[in-house]
């Protein structure tokens, strides 16, 4: 006889899944975001390739009149290999109308260009007092078969540009894709393992089960991860200049999805850290959290831990006391399980 409803934390016995949804909005960001910085990349290029070859210029040696306005210009000295080296050559800009001489200053800092067959560095600045024609003379005693000067604005913002916009759009679009991809995946896991009424085939909410005996004991099952050094992850994350990292996302996620039957894994977890590995920081404690608990434990961490390591290990104290928290909870959590009594 039924005196009362029991569920069961298997497989779902009757009602949908999350639908995949997520995972093909996710996937169309990441394609976007790589597809937009791309195009984003290569037509800026093209922009700055038409922008040097609006630049006016005289062979070296040679002589001509340039219409320049009265703002700042750059210098460039262009030819073979010119990004690289520079040979010594005299230039001299004046006044077309008065001769007046102007000042060429030194370019501070370094500015190369290679685009539209042409190889360029920045090599002074001028600014005319005067909008009008002037006369710019230059000389070399060394050999400078094709060689020319040019001037125009500087580049350094257009260059910065195109990193900036190429960064931004791929990381804005494919970032989101990839966290889209894991909120999925982590929530479509969460609702396979949701609890089934058995009466009515329905899924159990966090209020129904709280007021029903559970019949089942905990889902962490699976084999127990390996409990790590703190100081010697450390340690090995210095020696290798981050390499470990790499090993220590993916065994700690793999171990945690091999024990608890939910989570990112190993690999899905390895491609976040490379992708937006400011994800991974609040990931991996939120899933060290529902680990303690689904055992029943109470959580030492939350995915707010994750704010320690935000947006990256830039500083170095937070990104420890991150590595420190979330290691030492594995380890006390591993630990734990290896020394309980099995239950009968």
């Amino acid at each position: 006889m039924h005196l009362g409803r029991t569920w069961t934390s298997g497989r779902p016995l009757w009602g949908r899944v999350r639908s995949r949804t997520g995972y093909w909005v996710g996937g169309g960001l990441v394609v976007a975001g790589v597809l937009g910085a791309v195009l984003w990349f290569v037509s800026s290029l093209a922009s700055i390739g038409n922008e040097v070859d609006d630049f006016q210029r005289v062979p070296v040696p040679g002589e001509a009149t340039m219409q320049l306005e009265a703002r700042k210009y750059v210098v460039y000295y262009e030819g073979l290999n010119a990004d690289e080296v520079v040979p010594p050559f005299e230039i001299e800009i004046a006044e077309a109308t008065t001769g007046a001489p102007l000042t060429i200053a030194p370019y501070g800092g370094s500015l190369t260009y290679a685009a539209s067959g042409r190889e360029g560095s920045a090599q002074g600045t001028v600014t005319p007092t005067h909008s009008g024609a002037h006369a710019v003379r230059t000389d070399s005693d060394a050999r400078t078969s094709g060689a020319s000067v040019a001037l125009g604005r500087s580049l350094a913002w257009p260059i910065l540009r195109v990193i900036l916009g190429t960064f931004a759009i791929g990381g804005l679009l494919a970032g989101s894709g990839v966290i889209l991809l894991v909120v999925t995946a982590i929530r479509r896991s969460r609702v396979r393992r949701a609890p089934v009424d058995t009466a009515s085939g329905t899924r159990l909410s966090d209020a129904d089960r709280g007021g029903r005996q559970r019949m089942s004991t905990s889902s962490n099952t699976g084999p127990l991860g390996q409990p790590r050094g703190v100081g010697f992850g450390i340690l090995m994350y210095v020696v290798t200049f981050g390499i470990y990292s790499l090993y220590w996302v993916f065994k700690t996620q793999e171990e945690m999805k091999q024990h608890a039957g939910e989570g990112l894994g190993g690999v899905l977890g390895l491609v976040v850290w490379l992708l937006i590995n400011p994800v991974t920081a609040f990931v991996i404690p939120s899933e060290i959290g529902r680990m303690y608990k689904t055992d029943g434990q109470e959580p030492p961490m939350t995915g707010w831990t994750g704010l320690w390591l935000f947006p990256g290990a830039i500083l170095l104290v937070p990104a420890i006391v991150w590595f420190v928290k979330v290691q030492g909870a594995l380890n006390r959590y591993w630990e734990g399980k290896a020394s309980a009594p099995p239950t009968a």
